[in-house]
């Protein structure tokens, strides 16, 4: 009887950390798609030759890359 109070209390413990588990996990996917996207933004701006349309961009992807986690 002992034993299955064990793996009862172990499966609720990794039933309680899923769902910090997928949190942790959405925002690194998240985070790594924001630097993908500021990257290709970046691009864009690098490959301007227009210094008001590189600024904006290079605006655009630095705050991209500031946006907060939002998990």
């Amino acid at each position: 009887m002992k034993e299955i109070k064990f793996h009862s209390d172990l499966i609720q413990n990794f039933t309680d950390q899923i769902p910090g588990i997928l949190r942790e996990n959405f925002r690194k996917v998240a985070q790594t798609e924001r630097l993908r996207i500021a990257e290709l933004v970046q691009s864009l701006a690098d490959g301007s030759e227009d210094p008001v349309q590189k600024n904006i961009l290079e605006e655009v992807a630095t705050a991209i890359r500031r946006l907060p986690d939002v998990y």
